[in-house]
Protein backbone atom coordinates (compact mmCIF):
# COMPACT_ATOMS: atom_id res chain seq x y z
CA UNK A 1 0.00 0.00 0.00
CA UNK A 2 1.68 3.45 -1.28
CA UNK A 3 1.56 6.22 1.02
CA UNK A 4 -1.73 8.06 -0.41
CA UNK A 5 -3.14 4.90 -0.30
CA UNK A 6 -2.69 4.60 3.63
CA UNK A 7 -3.95 7.85 3.47
CA UNK A 8 -7.23 7.78 1.78
CA UNK A 9 -7.84 4.87 4.24
CA UNK A 10 -6.91 6.40 7.51
CA UNK A 11 -9.23 9.57 6.20
CA UNK A 12 -12.10 6.45 5.42
CA UNK A 13 -11.42 6.30 8.95
CA UNK A 14 -11.81 9.45 10.50
CA UNK A 15 -8.26 9.54 11.40
CA UNK A 16 -7.61 12.76 10.04
CA UNK A 17 -4.43 13.81 11.74
CA UNK A 18 -2.82 10.27 10.62
CA UNK A 19 -3.95 10.76 7.25
CA UNK A 20 -2.11 14.17 6.52
CA UNK A 21 1.33 12.57 8.25
CA UNK A 22 0.76 9.81 5.00
CA UNK A 23 0.63 12.31 2.70
CA UNK A 24 3.37 14.36 3.65
CA UNK A 25 5.26 11.08 3.46
CA UNK A 26 4.18 10.99 -0.42
CA UNK A 27 4.91 14.75 -0.86
CA UNK A 28 8.10 14.27 0.93
CA UNK A 29 9.12 12.04 -1.80
CA UNK A 30 7.20 13.32 -4.82
CA UNK A 31 6.11 17.53 -4.08
CA UNK A 32 4.64 17.00 -7.35
CA UNK A 33 2.03 14.03 -6.49
CA UNK A 34 -1.70 15.77 -6.74
CA UNK A 35 -3.17 12.86 -5.99
CA UNK A 36 -1.37 13.30 -2.43
CA UNK A 37 -2.67 16.86 -2.28
CA UNK A 38 -5.97 16.30 -2.64
CA UNK A 39 -6.36 13.54 -0.34
CA UNK A 40 -4.25 15.92 1.92
CA UNK A 41 -6.62 18.74 1.40
CA UNK A 42 -9.70 16.32 2.51
CA UNK A 43 -8.24 15.45 5.63
CA UNK A 44 -7.12 18.89 6.89
CA UNK A 45 -10.99 20.21 5.47
CA UNK A 46 -12.16 17.63 8.14
CA UNK A 47 -10.81 19.42 10.71
CA UNK A 48 -10.66 22.93 10.16
CA UNK A 49 -7.51 23.81 8.81
CA UNK A 50 -9.06 25.67 5.98
CA UNK A 51 -6.04 28.03 5.47
CA UNK A 52 -4.29 24.71 4.97
CA UNK A 53 -6.56 23.17 2.89
CA UNK A 54 -6.51 26.26 0.26
CA UNK A 55 -3.15 26.58 -0.01
CA UNK A 56 -3.19 22.64 -1.13
CA UNK A 57 -5.59 23.55 -3.34
CA UNK A 58 -3.59 26.52 -5.27
CA UNK A 59 -1.05 23.92 -5.65
CA UNK A 60 -2.59 21.52 -7.29
CA UNK A 61 -4.30 23.84 -9.46
CA UNK A 62 -0.61 24.94 -10.13
CA UNK A 63 0.25 21.35 -11.39
CA UNK A 64 -3.12 20.64 -12.97
CA UNK A 65 -5.38 23.36 -13.82
CA UNK A 66 -8.45 21.85 -15.48
CA UNK A 67 -8.59 19.01 -12.19
CA UNK A 68 -11.70 18.75 -11.31
CA UNK A 69 -11.89 17.56 -7.86
CA UNK A 70 -9.14 20.22 -7.03
CA UNK A 71 -11.62 22.79 -8.36
CA UNK A 72 -14.33 21.26 -6.20
CA UNK A 73 -12.36 21.19 -3.44
CA UNK A 74 -11.45 24.79 -3.25
CA UNK A 75 -15.25 25.78 -3.40
CA UNK A 76 -16.33 23.55 -1.07
CA UNK A 77 -13.51 24.94 1.03
CA UNK A 78 -14.70 28.72 0.48
CA UNK A 79 -18.30 27.91 0.71
CA UNK A 80 -18.08 26.77 4.10
CA UNK A 81 -15.88 29.90 5.00
CA UNK A 82 -18.99 32.08 3.62
CA UNK A 83 -17.05 33.19 0.79
CA UNK A 84 -20.32 32.28 -2.10
CA UNK A 85 -18.81 34.18 -4.98
CA UNK A 86 -15.35 32.96 -5.07
CA UNK A 87 -17.01 29.34 -4.25
CA UNK A 88 -19.36 29.69 -7.16
CA UNK A 89 -16.27 31.01 -9.68
CA UNK A 90 -14.50 27.26 -8.09
CA UNK A 91 -17.62 24.91 -8.75
CA UNK A 92 -18.36 26.71 -12.46
CA UNK A 93 -14.90 25.54 -13.42
CA UNK A 94 -15.06 22.17 -11.77
CA UNK A 95 -17.77 21.79 -14.04
CA UNK A 96 -16.18 22.65 -17.21
CA UNK A 97 -13.78 20.10 -16.25
CA UNK A 98 -16.35 18.00 -15.39
CA UNK A 99 -19.99 18.45 -16.28
CA UNK A 100 -21.32 15.48 -14.95
CA UNK A 101 -19.46 16.18 -11.21
CA UNK A 102 -22.74 15.80 -8.82
CA UNK A 103 -21.20 17.08 -5.64
CA UNK A 104 -20.25 20.42 -7.54
CA UNK A 105 -23.66 20.64 -8.68
CA UNK A 106 -24.97 20.03 -5.05
CA UNK A 107 -22.31 22.08 -3.53
CA UNK A 108 -22.92 25.02 -6.20
CA UNK A 109 -26.65 24.75 -5.39
CA UNK A 110 -26.28 25.36 -1.90
CA UNK A 111 -24.59 28.18 -3.03
CA UNK A 112 -27.73 30.00 -4.60
CA UNK A 113 -29.52 28.72 -1.89
CA UNK A 114 -28.10 30.52 0.72
CA UNK A 115 -27.56 33.56 -1.59
CA UNK A 116 -31.49 33.60 -1.85
CA UNK A 117 -31.66 32.29 -5.86
CA UNK A 118 -33.55 29.82 -4.92
CA UNK A 119 -34.82 29.00 -8.61
CA UNK A 120 -30.76 28.81 -9.52
CA UNK A 121 -31.11 26.41 -7.01
CA UNK A 122 -33.43 23.99 -7.98
CA UNK A 123 -32.13 23.98 -11.20
CA UNK A 124 -28.75 22.26 -9.65
CA UNK A 125 -30.56 20.23 -7.73
CA UNK A 126 -32.57 18.78 -10.13
CA UNK A 127 -29.40 18.14 -12.25
CA UNK A 128 -28.32 15.83 -9.69
CA UNK A 129 -31.31 14.10 -9.21
CA UNK A 130 -32.06 13.29 -12.86
CA UNK A 131 -27.89 12.10 -13.06
CA UNK A 132 -28.78 9.89 -9.76
CA UNK A 133 -32.36 9.60 -8.15
CA UNK A 134 -31.11 7.80 -5.54
CA UNK A 135 -29.24 10.90 -4.25
CA UNK A 136 -30.47 11.95 -0.93
CA UNK A 137 -29.26 15.12 0.14
CA UNK A 138 -30.30 16.50 -3.15
CA UNK A 139 -33.95 15.94 -2.32
CA UNK A 140 -33.53 17.07 1.00
CA UNK A 141 -32.19 20.41 0.08
CA UNK A 142 -34.58 20.58 -2.63
CA UNK A 143 -37.53 20.47 -0.32
CA UNK A 144 -35.90 22.99 1.85
CA UNK A 145 -35.53 25.41 -0.98
CA UNK A 146 -39.20 24.71 -1.81
CA UNK A 147 -40.16 25.66 1.53
CA UNK A 148 -38.58 28.21 1.66
CA UNK A 149 -40.58 29.69 -1.74
CA UNK A 150 -43.55 28.69 -0.29
CA UNK A 151 -44.19 25.51 -2.26
CA UNK A 152 -45.78 23.12 0.32
CA UNK A 153 -46.85 20.33 -1.82
CA UNK A 154 -43.30 20.06 -3.92
CA UNK A 155 -41.59 20.24 -0.74
CA UNK A 156 -43.69 17.09 1.05
CA UNK A 157 -42.87 15.40 -2.66
CA UNK A 158 -39.57 15.84 -1.99
CA UNK A 159 -39.21 15.04 1.70
CA UNK A 160 -41.51 11.76 0.84
CA UNK A 161 -38.74 10.60 -1.64
CA UNK A 162 -36.25 10.79 0.83
CA UNK A 163 -37.99 9.09 3.72
CA UNK A 164 -38.65 6.07 1.16
CA UNK A 165 -34.64 5.72 0.99
CA UNK A 166 -34.03 6.47 4.80
CA UNK A 167 -37.15 6.64 6.97
CA UNK A 168 -35.04 7.76 10.18
CA UNK A 169 -34.29 11.15 9.07
CA UNK A 170 -35.91 12.93 11.54
CA UNK A 171 -35.51 16.90 10.41
CA UNK A 172 -37.15 15.36 7.10
CA UNK A 173 -40.01 14.33 8.65
CA UNK A 174 -40.40 17.43 11.00
CA UNK A 175 -40.24 19.27 7.87
CA UNK A 176 -42.65 17.24 6.65
CA UNK A 177 -45.07 18.18 9.43
CA UNK A 178 -44.39 21.80 8.89
CA UNK A 179 -45.71 21.98 5.16
CA UNK A 180 -48.51 20.02 6.01
CA UNK A 181 -49.19 22.35 8.54
CA UNK A 182 -48.65 25.28 6.80
CA UNK A 183 -51.33 23.80 4.28
CA UNK A 184 -54.03 23.54 7.58
CA UNK A 185 -53.54 19.46 7.27
CA UNK A 186 -52.95 19.36 11.12
CA UNK A 187 -53.78 15.99 12.03
CA UNK A 188 -51.45 14.72 9.09
CA UNK A 189 -48.64 17.18 10.47
CA UNK A 190 -49.04 16.15 14.24
CA UNK A 191 -48.01 12.49 13.14
CA UNK A 192 -45.18 13.64 11.58
CA UNK A 193 -43.60 15.51 14.34
CA UNK A 194 -44.85 12.41 16.57
CA UNK A 195 -42.57 10.24 13.88
CA UNK A 196 -39.88 12.71 14.16
CA UNK A 197 -39.60 12.79 18.11
CA UNK A 198 -39.59 9.38 18.10
CA UNK A 199 -36.27 8.96 15.92
CA UNK A 200 -35.21 11.80 18.57
CA UNK A 201 -37.12 12.86 21.93
CA UNK A 202 -35.18 15.60 22.22
CA UNK A 203 -35.79 17.49 19.01
CA UNK A 204 -36.60 21.03 20.20
CA UNK A 205 -38.14 22.30 16.99
CA UNK A 206 -40.21 19.10 16.32
CA UNK A 207 -42.00 19.46 19.73
CA UNK A 208 -42.32 23.48 19.19
CA UNK A 209 -44.20 22.05 16.29
CA UNK A 210 -45.96 19.82 17.87
CA UNK A 211 -46.99 22.00 20.52
CA UNK A 212 -48.13 24.80 17.84
CA UNK A 213 -49.83 21.65 15.85
CA UNK A 214 -52.24 20.87 19.13
CA UNK A 215 -53.14 24.05 19.75
CA UNK A 216 -54.16 24.83 16.66
CA UNK A 217 -56.38 21.29 16.85
CA UNK A 218 -57.64 22.97 19.74
CA UNK A 219 -55.76 20.11 21.96
CA UNK A 220 -55.06 22.76 24.34
CA UNK A 221 -53.50 20.80 27.62
CA UNK A 222 -51.49 18.83 25.26
CA UNK A 223 -49.80 21.68 23.77
CA UNK A 224 -49.34 22.92 27.01
CA UNK A 225 -47.53 20.01 28.26
CA UNK A 226 -45.70 20.39 25.09
CA UNK A 227 -44.03 23.56 25.58
CA UNK A 228 -43.15 22.43 29.41
CA UNK A 229 -41.25 20.38 27.91
CA UNK A 230 -39.62 22.88 25.31
CA UNK A 231 -38.89 25.59 28.35
CA UNK A 232 -37.39 22.46 30.10
CA UNK A 233 -35.09 21.57 27.18
CA UNK A 234 -34.22 24.71 26.30
CA UNK A 235 -33.24 26.00 29.58
CA UNK A 236 -36.37 28.11 29.97
CA UNK A 237 -35.25 30.15 26.77
CA UNK A 238 -38.32 28.58 24.48
CA UNK A 239 -37.95 27.79 21.23
CA UNK A 240 -35.81 29.28 18.37
CA UNK A 241 -38.58 29.83 16.32
CA UNK A 242 -41.99 28.97 15.71
CA UNK A 243 -44.37 27.23 13.17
Amino acid sequence: MTSVERGMELVAYGKYKEAIHSFDDALAENPDDVKALLGKVAALDRIGLFSDALRCTERALALDPKNADAWFLQGTILHRRGALAEAMACLRQALEACPDHLEAWFTLGNCYYYRREYDDALDCYDRVIAADEAYPKAWYNKGVALTEMKRHGGAIRCYDQLLSMNPGVGIAWNNKGFCLAQMGMFEEALECFETALDINPLDTTALNNKAATLKQLGRDEEASACMDQVLVQTGGHGPYSVM
